[in-house]
């Protein structure tokens, strides 16, 4: 006697048992109601977990078909979201350190954030698509992970606290831990600290560069009486000056006329850092209880930031 063909599901069934397993019913209980078999109900679940959603069988899988089946489970092309990567044992000590600021209310406000960053004159935007949900723009298998480059571009330092913009200083060259205490934070770190209210209680931020590092940088804040604040590697979502580069960022691109080289490129950054919105870098500030309890949310993994 011949082997029974098992009728093939409807798109309507798959989604009926895929509904069901995001309500965290068990395969027992679906198979149960929906009067499907656990084999069948593990099959949908499996082919759903590996990226298959509720696609109906290859021979019906024309593109246009897939199309309408992944829009209508919500999920559609979208550049995906860049993160740095960051090493198990990075997570542990982003852990580490967001665990012993986690009461840290006030203290935020007498942070001074710092960092470099890069903006070139022309290029392309580097995007890669992802098949996502809305929700999943920083699920972890949808990101696009991002590591340094040496591209071209106008290299820029800047600084802020939460009620005041410091100075932002193009950096030219090769910059040397010499070159970044003479030029940066001997000309203009130390004169925004000596313009602060309470200067004494405000703790300079930084990432773990070499020269930030250097016994040369590090000697020279201590000989100014600059506190620093210990910085966990690979944590630039910990950081809100990266959202103000973002920021910083959009008003350049839609800055006119454009800039057509470096020297025009200046100047707009110059002119746009001076304009930018007192409660933005307020808000960037408030953001950073948050950040820290995402932080421990994910154990670790970047967030949304």
């Amino acid at each position: 006697m011949a082997a029974t063909q098992r009728k093939e599901l409807t798109e309507f069934q798959r989604g009926e048992i895929i509904g069901a397993w995001k309500c965290d019913f068990s395969i027992r209980k679906i198979s149960e109601i929906l009067k499907h078999s656990k084999s069948t109900v593990h099959e949908v679940i499996a082919a759903y977990k590996e990226g298959f959603e509720t696609l109906p069988s290859r021979s019906e899988a024309s593109p246009i078909t897939i199309k309408r089946y992944l829009h209508k489970n919500n999920i559609y092309g979208r550049v995906g979201a860049k993160k740095p990567f960051v090493n198990a044992a990075n997570k542990m000590k982003r852990l580490k350190w967001v665990k012993q600021k986690v009461k840290w209310i006030n203290e935020w406000e007498n942070i001074i954030w710092s960092d470099e960053s890069k903006f070139e004159v022309f290029g392309g935007d580097g995007k890669r698509y992802v098949w996502r949900t809305p929700q999943e723009k920083y699920n972890l298998k949808c990101l696009i992970p991002t590591f340094k480059s040496g591209q071209e571009s106008v290299m820029i330092w800047g600084c802020f606290v939460k009620n005041k913009l410091g100075p932002l200083v193009k950096l030219e060259g090769k910059i040397t831990a010499n070159i970044y205490v003479k030029e940066i934070l001997e000309k203009h770190l130390l004169p925004f600290i000596n313009n602060l209210e309470d200067k004494e209680n405000y703790i300079f931020q930084e990432d773990n560069a070499p020269i930030h590092t250097a016994n040369i940088a590090k000697k020279w804040k201590e000989d100014n009486n600059i506190a620093s604040l210990p910085w966990p590697a690979q944590s630039p979502d910990l950081n809100p000056i990266e959202n103000l580069w973002d920021e910083l960022e959009r008003k350049v691109r839609n800055h006119r006329p454009l800039p057509k080289n470096q020297d025009d490129l200046w100047k707009i950054l110059q002119e746009e850092w001076l304009n930018l919105d007192e409660k933005i870098y307020k808000n960037l500030v408030d953001s950073i209880s948050r950040r820290v309890a995402a932080v421990i949310e994910n154990k670790g993994d970047p967030t949304k930031y």
